[in-house]
């Protein structure tokens, strides 16, 4: 990357006398509404984060024995459920995935229906929408191959090559201005479509472990997942609400009985998490080291999703997390410049080891 650190310098130096010219500093001369959080046409940060939770609802996780059975078993038995809207195969230190979403929330629910546990007795019998595909059933791998869709398969494996480092080098190197440059580190080093996807996924894998308690509970993604200058290999920062404001605000004759919530309210999240963590750590399939970190200032619980590969870090009631990432999101929709800048400065602050990120 000193090769993008030089080459920038030396465009800087090369364009010294005409930065007012140029079209990454040049002022915006149409005034912005302010008030506003919808940018020519873009969606707003609820839009956008609701958009992505029903995305994740349609969507389910496939943990592949062989990738050589994908294309004779699985997407054959896949479509049999109903239409597939967006499929994405990926491989992983931990094996091949495969992450489907359907066009209604029906075709998944009938899939889940056909998935069976494993027979031998020391697996604790939970579902959930991540699955493990062996391959072995005949009955299944003779369905009519021509009645399958024409699915829209993404591999992310040339993906991944074209954002490697070296591909990002050759890339720089031909880029004509400052501008190209900046706009090539952005898309390099942003949040891929599948990764967007899956971390929305984890949120409501967790929801739906809670439901059955709190049927309306919330687990939102802020930070850097939503607020448009997440990194591909950053965090997932989650905040667990029990209630969303829609539920709190209904009224009716018939109350539901509950126990009295304590006062203190660092005490109750401290509790809360600490009972998440453990249904976490005994109940839900592919996550690794979990640690609940109750005294610190913010209370969280981490741990590793192996499908998603990624790290996530759980609290409750954040609302000033959530806040500040609708903050930085309408940021970035104000123009896609403001993008390519941050992504930018924080690259050359990287190589430059400035700071490590």
């Amino acid at each position: 990357m000193r090769i993008f650190v030089g080459l920038f310098k030396q465009s800087i130096v090369c364009r010294r006398h005409s930065f007012v010219k140029n079209d990454v500093f040049r002022r915006h001369s149409t005034p912005i509404n302010c008030y506003s959080t919808r940018f020519d046409g873009k969606l707003t940060f609820d839009q956008f984060t609701s958009l992505r939770k029903a995305e994740a609802r349609k969507s389910v996780l496939i943990h592949l024995a062989s990738r050589a059975r994908l294309e004779n078993g699985l997407l054959n038995i896949c479509t049999q459920h109903g239409p597939v809207k967006q499929l994405f195969t990926y491989t992983l230190s931990s094996g091949d995935h495969m992450l489907i979403e359907y066009e209604d929330r029906d075709s998944l629910e009938s899939l889940m229906k056909s998935a069976c546990h494993f027979s031998n007795l020391e697996r604790i019998p939970v579902e959930t929408r991540v699955l493990y595909y062996t391959g072995s059933t005949g009955s299944l791998q003779k369905k009519k191959k021509q009645n399958r869709q024409n699915l829209p398969l993404v591999s992310m494996a040339g993906q991944d090559k074209d954002r490697s480092e070296d591909g990002l080098q050759r890339s720089l190197q031909k880029a004509e201005s400052i501008s190209d440059q900046m706009s090539l580190v952005h898309r390099h080093e942003k949040l891929s479509d599948l990764h967007a996807r899956l971390r929305f996924f984890v949120c409501t894998v967790i929801e739906e472990m809670l439901s059955g308690l709190f049927p309306h509970t919330l687990v939102s993604p802020f930070g850097s997942s939503v607020n448009g200058f997440g990194k591909k290999n950053s965090d997932l920062d989650l905040n667990l609400e029990l209630e969303d404001l829609v539920h709190l605000k209904k009224e009716s004759e018939l109350k539901f009985m509950t126990k009295k919530r304590l006062n203190n309210e660092r005490r109750f999240t401290q509790g809360s998490l600490e009972i998440v963590h453990n249904m976490l750590k005994m109940f839900v399939p592919q996550l690794s080291n979990l640690v609940s970190i109750l005294n610190a200032r913010v209370p969280i619980v981490k741990f590793y999703h192996q499908g998603a590969d990624v790290e996530c870090d759980l609290t409750m009631t954040n609302r000033t997390g959530t806040l500040m990432s609708e903050l930085l999101y309408v940021f970035s929709s104000l123009d896609d410049r403001v993008k390519d800048l941050v992504f930018t400065v924080r690259k050359i602050a990287q190589v430059s080891l400035i700071v490590l990120f």
